[in-house]
C-alpha cells in the first residue's frame, strides 16, 4: 500500500475526537476561533474510501497530530 502521513507539532487532537473530526462538518473541540467548515478530512476520507483506502488520525511523536491515508497499490506492486 501507499501510505501518506502528515504530522505537526501543535496541540494534537484528543483521542476522543479523532473519529469524530473526519465526519462531515465536524471540528475538534479546541478549534474555536479558527476559520473553516470542517470539510477537509471528510473529503479526504471519502476519496481514500473510493479508491479502496483508509484515512486515520493518531498522535505524532512530536506531540501534535498525525493524519495518514493509505491507498492499495494496483497489480500487487
Amino acid at each position: 500500500a501507499l501510505v501518506i502521513r502528515v504530522e505537526d507539532n501543535g496541540p494534537g487532537i484528543p483521542e476522543a475526537d479523532r473519529g469524530r473530526v473526519v465526519g462531515l462538518m465536524e471540528r475538534g473541540a479546541d478549534s474555536h476561533g479558527i476559520e473553516g467548515l470542517g470539510l477537509g478530512l471528510s473529503v479526504c476520507r471519502r476519496i481514500a474510501q473510493e479508491h479502496g483506502g483508509r484515512l486515520g488520525i493518531d498522535a505524532s511523536p512530536t506531540g501534535g497530530a498525525a493524519v495518514w491515508v493509505t491507498f492499495p497499490l494496483l497489480g500487487g506492486q
